[in-house]
């Protein structure tokens, strides 16, 4: 299964020198938030509406050393819609591909078209 992963293209690009990716916010909270690809919008342009310079990781979660648990959101505790969580670091070796998250010309970010090839 593919599951999806927007990162600070920095941030993914300095743990490219090790194994595993660990963002910031995985240091606090300890998982990874992940998105499948019906969700990857509605976390772009809400959580990261302003964040600047991301990636998206498609991420294959057969290859993946940690466990996937489906949760609701922190920042959305009463939200019944479920997402994917990477409960540890994500190793480097299950990212299948990166794909630039650009905006259209309203800001509003939109998915790559290639994204599930």
């Amino acid at each position: 299964m593919k599951i999806y992963h927007i990162a600070a293209k920095v941030e993914y690009n300095n743990s490219l020198q090790g194994t595993d990716y660990k963002p910031v916010i995985f240091q606090k909270m300890g998982f990874i938030g992940c998105a499948l690809p019906d969700q990857i919008l509605t976390v772009a342009n809400t959580i990261l509406k302003d964040a600047q310079d991301l990636i998206i990781l498609r991420i294959n979660t057969v290859n993946l050393t940690s466990p996937v648990e489906y949760r609701v959101p922190y920042e959305t505790p009463l939200a019944t819609t479920e997402f994917p969580h990477i409960m540890g670091p994500l190793n480097i070796s299950a990212v299948e591909k990166t794909f630039p998250f650009e905006r259209d010309s309203d800001g509003h970010f939109v998915l790559p078209e290639n994204l599930a090839d």
